[in-house]
């Protein structure tokens, strides 16, 4: 019989001295969260686990000191969480500062741990899914329905009274945001041993980039688990100018369909992907 799945940390990354570092001991909803310091790149230092060259050729510039710090910092959390004795299916749960987590984490994350069969990385505060469901299928509500799409298949883990008000699976589609997930500790040590022989060339959430070289299936949670304080401008998708009169109310309807065509076709695909068992439905066998 497999061992039960189960949360054994939970840490939140914050920058020491600065503003939302202060504002921690006032938050009750990461009251059980630890504090992990965040790298500190505010100086332009990089990592010697972090191949700055080779980021450059990938993404065509320089990376950012922020998204050098965010990579070594979550790095460095799972670092710490492999070295600490204890079964391969035991997990953590990791949280940025800006994080606001649900008050329903707990339940919600009770079930994907018994239901979900398979789990190694889940996104439970992932920016591209919406913020709340449409019954049982699969589009959110909200400005980021048009960049992620669930599987049909995805594991209802809503509450008895409405199972699928939330649901959990493979995605299509940009999703991304390290803002806060869960991941088990066989799945987090791949990670640290692909960084250990390659050194880490991506941004922190390119999960289409790392996540098949470390063989690590990416779920997400829709509608998310958290939200963030601050805006953000990934956070909503692009608007179009606002055309006035009948051939303006013509071409919304046009694209509206024309979007909604769209999100249906990747939907099918992911879902027809998922039912044939791949590991990484939601990258179309690109990465192997």
């Amino acid at each position: 019989m497999t061992p039960r799945r189960r949360v054994v940390d939970k840490v939140v990354i914050s920058l020491v001295g600065s503003a939302r570092r202060a504002a921690l001991a006032a938050r009750p909803e990461i009251a059980d969260f630890r504090v992990f310091d965040a790298y500190d790149t505010r100086s332009g230092a990089g990592h010697p686990q972090f191949d700055e060259a080779t980021f450059a050729r990938r993404y065509g510039r320089r990376p950012r000191g922020g998204e050098v710090g965010v990579t070594i910092s979550h790095l460095q959390v799972l670092q710490e969480f492999i070295a600490q004795d204890g079964p391969e299916q035991d997990v953590i749960v990791v949280a940025e500062d800006d994080a606001v987590p649900s008050p329903d984490l707990d339940r919600v994350l009770d079930r994907i741990l018994r239901r979900v069969r398979r789990l190694d990385l889940v996104l439970l505060g992932e920016l591209g899914t919406g913020t709340r469901a449409v019954g049982p299928g699969p589009l959110a509500h909200g400005p980021s329905s048009s960049w992620v799409q669930v599987s049909l298949l995805a594991v209802p883990v809503g509450p008895a009274s409405a199972p699928f008000s939330r649901r959990v699976g493979h995605f299509t589609g940009m999703g991304w945001g390290t803002g806060l997930y869960a991941m088990t500790r066989a799945a987090d040590r791949r990670y640290v041993d692909l960084v250990a022989r390659e050194r880490a060339d991506w941004v922190a959430d390119d999960f289409i980039r790392w996540a098949p070289w470390a063989r690590i299936d990416v779920l997400t949670v829709t509608p998310r688990l958290a939200t963030f304080e601050g805006s953000s401008t990934i956070d909503r998708a692009p608007t179009t100018p606002r055309r006035d009169g009948r051939d303006g109310v013509a071409a919304r309807v046009i694209e509206t369909a024309r979007r909604h065509g769209a999100i249906a076709r990747r939907v099918a695909q992911v879902t027809v992907r998922d039912a044939r068992g791949r590991e990484f439905p939601y990258l179309d066998g690109r990465y192997g």
